[in-house]
């Protein structure tokens, strides 16, 4: 199972992420976190423009795609806010889910992670900013995380969502092994 958790920078992908590894390993199940930002430093940092962007996304991909496939919960937290990716893990990935994490410009400039939303900031290549944001169309859960949030009742949301198809894939695994 791949959970694609996406939004904005500042959206609190990562946040809800590490939190939803903890309650999947808590309960014993096999999970990894690949994270956007600590990924694009063991990848070699690769540029920030569109085409590097939907590169890096592809590569995020095929590496939950990889993790999924040795019976572990691959959870990807990334912005990829790319229609062709999405639409690639729908039809290439099995047992997918598409988690669109929501805020508002306000709680973006309250938060202004990196400073990408100021109007002081000089950085090219930001989403929201100067690169098109190509919002999720059809996303399986759509978290709406204001400041006032619950990060535990965002994961529980997700958690229960995935609980009957975690218990499926479980009880087809001990079938075969029986």
């Amino acid at each position: 199972m791949v959970i694609w958790i996406t939004g904005l920078p500042g959206a609190g992908k990562t946040t809800i992420a590490k939190k939803l590894l903890d309650t999947l390993q808590s309960q014993n199940l096999h999970a990894n976190l690949l994270d956007g930002d600590e990924l694009r430093g063991v990848l070699d940092n690769p540029g920030y423009d569109k085409a590097s962007r939907q590169k890096l996304a592809y590569v995020y991909s095929g590496l939950a795609n990889l993790i999924a496939s040795q019976n572990t919960i691959a959870i990807v937290a990334t912005v990829a806010m790319f229609d062709e990716i999405r639409d690639w893990n729908r039809t290439n990935i099995e047992n997918y889910l598409e988690v669109f994490v929501k805020v508002s410009d306000d709680d973006l400039l309250k938060r202004n992670k990196n400073n990408l939303y100021s109007k002081s900031n000089k950085k090219s290549n930001v989403y929201g900013k100067d690169i098109p944001i190509e919002l999720p169309k059809r996303p399986d859960i759509i978290i709406e995380n204001n400041n006032n949030s619950s990060i535990n009742m965002h994961v529980d949301t997700i958690f229960s969502t995935i609980k009957s198809e975690i218990n499926t894939e479980k009880n087809a695994k001990e079938m075969k092994q029986a």
